[in-house]
């Protein structure tokens, strides 16, 4: 298992119990097609929007558990979701952030914002790129 798989799933551990952890892993090795259609992406978008609504009437929510209920619903409703994980090293501390995909775009997320971020995983494929 590589390390930053193994960094992923410690943190699902500590945070969410054994019970997340393995639904995390599930949606870090499902593997998605590449191109995805525009319809996809809509509902996905959508799919999104309504679980950030939905988010705000649940205490703690977090980034983690908005992606990890998109990807699950996405999965059962036959949309192509991809997880995403990926850290930021700040002057205040290192964050984490949670994201869901599809094909290379993100679904209700700034682009921008993201390549600030060292990707851990996407999808079933470690990403490889090195702090600045």
């Amino acid at each position: 298992m590589p390390n930053r798989l193994r960094l992923m799933v410690l943190l699902c551990w500590l945070r969410y119990g054994p019970p997340v952890q393995a639904r995390v892993l599930q949606a870090l090795n499902a593997s998605v097609p590449d191109l995805v259609s525009k319809t996809d992406l809509s509902a996905l978008t959508d799919l999104t929007a309504a679980i950030r609504r939905a988010a705000r009437f649940v205490p703690g929510s977090r980034c983690l558990d908005q992606a990890l209920a998109c990807w699950i619903v996405a999965q059962r409703l036959g949309l192509p979701a991809r997880l995403n994980l990926g850290i930021r090293r700040q002057p205040q501390g290192t964050t984490a952030h949670a994201w869901i995909s599809a094909g290379d775009q993100p679904i209700a997320e700034d682009p921008e914002a993201l390549r600030q971020l060292l990707p851990l995983l996407s999808g079933a494929v470690p990403a490889i790129r090195e702090f600045d």
